[in-house]
């Protein structure tokens, strides 16, 4: 063998010591990464505290039915410092000027009910319970986008990894023909080209074993940051998507994005007829009781000189006019909003549908480019089989043989690839449709 011949093939052998070991392998699946996702997930987390934040909203709302209670308590001294004022005390606007010196304290208790207010109160009850449905619907929402993602990230992933076993499988196979053209370079059978080409083939798939372990090990640091786990090249082994039906219908109004988009017209419509109702008046009662104590010289003795002095019973009709010209802006701002959504609604739904179909049409296209690949494999196979039962067996023969040995397993990775595509399509068309969910969660 020429020094040129084995510098390639030393560089190839000790390239390939480098190649990743599948032994002892740690068994990951696509449903094992998403499920491990789903806990991990910082969006999904934060869609639960949300769905919490709604339904602490929908206490808050009910407690306006509640009657509002509050005290007030005042210590204080008053001094006259005008001696020759004959009055003992005198108002000003909404100012009282006392003339009297000495220590008072004032124990309040007021209490009020809004007594009918034109379904105001329910309506926000109402608003703040539909929150609670597109929360809840919001965090389905999130959640079919990061399966989305991951599947597609798994089936790169698992793509990559197929690849660098076939390519390790061929590597040998390589090394093999090379040592043989190489004894047939020496005896003049074959040319330096020749033996030189497979010389590059070798060395060409020894770097795409090192490029695809580049692939593989940032493929698998982005699973790492879904699911929260380490996953070494070295001891993890991925499992293949199991075979997966396409769902049989699709409609885009059982969508979590469609009930959210309803969801959010109808809380605006609801905001809508709050605020006209706000132009109407708030009836309300309301009670005030008073406990009053005084000293002129000690304020110990004026805590303990409290006693009742008031208690007073009201009805009150609350109308504000200056706001009902704020109030029509707001509804034409509402009612803006209202046709913003409705826009948006359409515009969302035509992206669903038009991504669902995409993935339809994929899956069933990668349909046919599977089975075209399986006859191919067939093809690939037979031609093999025929190979080996040839009687003459010298070395240009079994470089052939070896060749095609190669060329099988290399068509059995580029089968099983489009397996993978077609099965993500179709995996991807059941998230989307929320099957996977309902069969695995």
């Amino acid at each position: 063998m020429n020094r040129f011949a084995k510098t390639l093939l030393t560089v190839a052998v000790c390239l390939s010591l480098c190649h990743i070991n599948m032994a002892d392998a740690k068994d990951i699946s696509f449903d094992y990464i998403l499920s491990k996702t789903i806990e991990n997930s910082y969006d999904l987390k934060m869609a639960n505290i949300n769905i919490k934040i709604s339904k602490q909203n929908v206490k808050e709302a009910k407690l306006e039915y509640l009657p509002t209670l509050n005290t007030y308590t005042n210590a204080e001294y008053s001094m006259d410092v005008d001696q020759n004022n004959p009055f003992t005390f005198a108002t000003v606007g909404d100012r009282v000027l006392n003339s009297n010196t000495r220590h008072q304290d004032l124990i309040a208790l007021n209490l009020s009910y809004n007594l009918f207010d034109f379904g105001i109160r329910g309506k926000k009850v109402k608003i703040a319970k539909k929150d609670v449905s597109s929360k809840e619907l919001q965090y389905k929402v999130n959640l079919r986008d990061t399966a989305m993602q991951v599947a597609d990230l798994y089936a790169n992933t698992l793509i990559c990894y197929k690849e660098i076993i076939a390519s390790k499988e061929v590597m040998p196979i390589y090394k093999k023909v090379f040592s043989l053209k190489n004894r047939l370079y020496e005896n003049g059978l074959v040319s330096k080209i020749e033996m030189t080409d497979n010389a590059i083939k070798l060395a060409r798939t020894v770097d795409k074993i090192d490029s695809l372990q580049i692939k593989l090990k940032n493929f698998l640091s982005d699973l790492s940051f879904y699911t929260g786990e380490s996953y070494d090249p070295k001891d993890t082994k991925l499992l293949g998507f199991e075979k997966v039906n396409l769902p049989e219908e699709f409609n885009y109004e059982n969508m979590p994005d469609f009930k959210i988009y309803n969801l959010e017209i109808d809380k605006k419509e609801k905001e809508l007829s709050i605020l006209k109702r706000e132009n109407l008046p708030m009836f309300g009662i309301y009670s005030k009781y008073n406990l009053y104590g005084s000293d002129k010289n000690n304020p110990i003795k004026s805590i303990s000189d409290l006693s009742d002095r008031s208690l007073a019973f009201g009805i009150t009709a609350i109308l504000t006019p200056t706001n009902v010209f704020k109030n029509f802006n707001n509804q034409k701002k509402l009612k803006l909003e209202i046709e913003k959504l409705s826009l948006q609604k359409g515009k969302r739904m035509t992206e669903i549908q038009t991504e669902y179909h995409k993935l339809s049409t994929n899956a069933r296209a990668y349909e046919r480019v599977h089975q075209n690949k399986l006859n191919l494999l067939k093809h690939v196979e037979a031609k093999l089989s025929m190979m080996k039962e040839l009687k003459d067996n010298d070395l240009l023969n079994q470089c052939t043989l070896l060749d095609q040995q190669a060329d099988v397993i290399l068509q059995e990775f580029d089968t099983e690839k489009s397996k993978i595509h077609k099965t993500t399509n179709a995996k991807k068309m059941q998230i989307m449709t929320g099957q996977y969910f309902s069969e695995n969660l």
